[in-house]
């Protein structure tokens, strides 16, 4: 009875079940990290790194928005019968993507980093848009699928790095295996019925229809992610040993917005489902709370996490780690406020803001890097985050008549949900 108490409690609320997820996926990431890491080395995992930020580059643009305009379909057309159809739609576009792909890469003459690119971006694009889907459909279904496909990953990581040296081909796998977890799993769990007797061109088109500037706003938004180490890749007193170092510090950041990411996908489905701006304020100041935690934690421990984890030769790291850290809480604005505009169709405003600070970020690299290394892109980052994330904020508060206060500081009453349930899982125990 106790058991089907608790774990009613952990169902009941959409933002505990998620939070409660990627609180678990924040311990099984860094382990993760770190035994890529070690398994890879710094050199290997400088060419991972730029593999991975090329082909989140490029699986945005092959997916071209398609997923972003799913929400505001599905809000109009709840029938099996669209769910069936866009599904079928997407497995049809990218399994001919695919083909393609492998063929391209096969025959250009380019170096390693470019033909897996390649071949891996129509596979990242398919699992962006069905995994989507996931989300919409059954988001703590999904929470949990991806958390359990990370987990198999690091499994698999953990033996490459006890039972195998590393080379190319197992770099490829260690890239590619979770993507291809959610990607079969999100289809099966969707449950869509195959059809391609209503794929239509005119329907790819309405699709693209809406999808292109939410496109542009989604590269922009990666750009001002990933921008830093494809640009490292453009200076040639930047090894691929000095980018992992790099990419191993940023990772380390970027954990502190495991969480606030998983507020921003639940947003989405209430977003949807009519709720308006009080919502996103309240994920707003969530958000920024539990980041900011995530970062006091960072600045403290993060050397001896380093040092523990990934070892001496990535201590370096932590200088990265700490200023990329200090951008994660302006982030949190941008991923949540973005949400509402994509819902209620304001994808021009994200599009400008971001385009501000990805020329903002170019700029600020190109000043930067010659003189302070990689250490340059770290700041570069900092400052165009800061001023992206605050541009979010005022635009929101205009338009909405929020107060900029209620966006930053959380309330007793956005934490009760989750004392509550800290208190209630007590008692039943």
């Amino acid at each position: 009875m106790r058991r089907n108490q608790l774990y009613n409690k952990l169902l009941g609320n959409d933002y505990v079940f998620s939070v409660l997820t990627k609180l678990f996926s924040v311990f099984v990431g860094i382990f993760h990290a770190a035994f890529l890491a070690r398994f890879l080395g710094p050199e290997l995992k400088g060419v991972s790194a730029s593999i991975t930020s090329i082909v989140s580059v490029g699986c945005i643009l092959v997916t071209c928005g398609i997923h972003q305009a799913f929400p505001y379909y599905r809000k109009k057309d709840s029938s099996k019968n669209f769910l069936n159809k866009f599904c079928s739609t997407t497995l049809i576009v990218y399994s001919v993507l695919f083909v393609l792909a492998g063929i391209i890469s096969f025959l250009i003459p380019a170096g390693i980093v470019i033909r897996v690119s390649i071949l891996l971006i129509p596979v990242f694009g398919y699992e962006t848009i069905i995994n989507y889907v996931f989300l919409i459909e059954h988001p703590k279904k999904r929470n949990l699928t991806n958390l359990i496909s990370s987990i198999a990953e690091t499994i698999v990581l953990l033996l490459f790095w006890v039972l195998l040296k590393p080379n190319n081909f197992l770099m490829i796998i260690c890239i590619s295996i979770a993507i291809i977890i959610r990607a079969i799993a999100s289809t099966v769990c969707v449950k869509f019925r195959f059809t391609y007797k209503e794929l239509s061109f005119g329907y790819l088109w309405e699709l693209l229809k809406f999808g292109w500037i939410p496109m542009i706003a989604l590269l922009l938004t990666m750009l001002n992610s990933r921008l830093d180490i494809i640009m490292l890749n453009g200076f040639t007193f930047i090894s691929a040993y000095q980018v992992g170092i790099y990419s191993t510090g940023v990772g380390l950041a970027d954990k502190a917005l495991f969480i606030p990411d998983a507020i921003r996908e639940i947003l989405l489905g209430k977003l949807v489902s009519g709720k308006e701006e009080d919502e996103v304020a309240k994920a707003c100041r969530l958000g920024v709370f539990i980041s900011t935690l995530i970062t006091v934690f960072i600045l403290v421990f993060g050397k001896l996490v380093i040092r523990v984890l990934f070892g001496d030769e990535y201590l370096t790291a932590y200088s990265i780690a700490i200023v990329c850290t200090l951008g994660t809480v302006f982030m949190v604005f941008i991923k949540m406020i973005s949400q509402y505009n994509i819902v209620h169709k304001k994808q021009l405003t994200n599009m400008f803001l971001l385009a501000g600070a990805v020329v903002l970020n170019v700029l600020l690299n190109l000043w930067l890097v010659p003189f302070c290394g990689v250490l340059g892109t770290a700041i570069a980052s900092l400052v165009s985050h800061f001023i992206c994330g605050m541009s979010f904020v005022l635009f929101f508060s205009v338009k909405t008549k929020t107060r900029i206060l209620d966006l930053i500081f959380v309330r007793k009453d956005d934490l009760r949900i989750i004392s509550n349930f800290i208190k209630n899982t007590y008692k039943s125990n």
